[in-house]
């Protein structure tokens, strides 16, 4: 896996590592069509949202503000 490739290249697992999950579909069977296939509008929104957040983390990250990236990613969203 990937994972296993950079430990292998880089001779370590002491590296930082950033999880960005994309949901479940709800069903065992629709896991591998939810993974490669294409996402809905409402997905692609929410997606590119994701995509500025962890930018904005891998930023922060590299400035050795580990701790703070944590917390405000781990932050419980509240919906109003």
């Amino acid at each position: 896996n990937g994972l296993k490739s950079i430990s292998n290249n880089i001779k370590t697992n002491d590296y930082k590592r950033l999880y960005i999950g994309i949901g479940h579909p709800g069903s065992r069977a629709a896991v591998i069509d939810h993974v490669i296939g294409d996402p809905s509008e409402e997905e692609s929104a929410l997606y590119f949202e994701s995509y500025i957040k962890t930018s904005d983390a891998v930023l922060k990250i590299s400035e050795d503000l580990h701790e703070q990236v944590m917390n405000e990613l781990n932050r419980k969203q509240i919906n109003n």
